[in-house]
């Protein structure tokens, strides 16, 4: 549909995002949990991605089978589906390859830009979000816009910050790069993310 500017948007980014979609008491369990093992499950991040001993905490790369993380797995399974119906891809989800991970984030820890190619659908679930936390960068897929302008709007820039909540679960194409800054909290920032392709 054109706008009252004459303008048609195409090839709109699907950013699907869901609130509340643990209780605070679940929520809760999860972060207790993760922060018990967050010095002995020690994760492969720093080792493979660009921000090496920037990264934060995580378990990337692990084979972790504890039962605290069935609920969210859970819930990340159904709102894939969620947002595959809503694309109306046709994938059968319950035969894609799946991985997650947990992070956690100190205020010196950052992730570069990045994609999850060749997965081809990506989530994140933000279990703690304290104040000073740092947003999720995302990148316009056609990033090299380079267009001069005073004040930013979504014809003109590159990047999106998207504001985050505990709580909250962000699902995308896996290609859309994106990235999370250093931040200044003084607790951590613990999110869960996972692929699907």
């Amino acid at each position: 549909m054109i706008d009252k500017n004459n303008i048609l948007e195409i090839f709109p980014t699907p950013l699907y995002v869901v609130t509340d979609v643990l209780t605070e008491e679940e929520n809760d369990e999860l972060v207790n949990h993760i922060l018990s093992i967050q010095d002995r499950e020690v994760g492969k991040g720093k080792d493979l991605w660009h921000s090496g001993i920037g990264s934060p905490k995580n378990s990337f790369g692990l084979d972790i089978k504890d039962k605290q993380f069935d609920l969210i797995l859970q819930r990340a399974h159904f709102h894939i589906g969620q947002y595959a119906k809503t694309l109306d891809a046709d994938v059968r989800i319950d035969h894609m390859h799946k991985q997650w991970w947990w992070n956690v984030y100190d205020n010196h820890n950052y992730q570069e830009y990045h994609s999850h190619v060749p997965h081809l659908f990506s989530g994140v679930y933000y279990a703690r979000v304290p104040i000073g936390s740092s947003d999720i960068k995302l990148r316009h897929p056609a990033w090299n816009v380079n267009m001069p302008h005073v004040n930013q709007n979504k014809y003109n820039s590159d990047t999106c910050n998207f504001k985050l909540y505990d709580r909250v679960m962000i699902i995308f194409p896996s290609t859309l790069l994106h990235c999370v800054p250093s931040g200044e909290n003084t607790e951590p920032r613990i999110s869960f993310s996972f692929n699907y392709g």
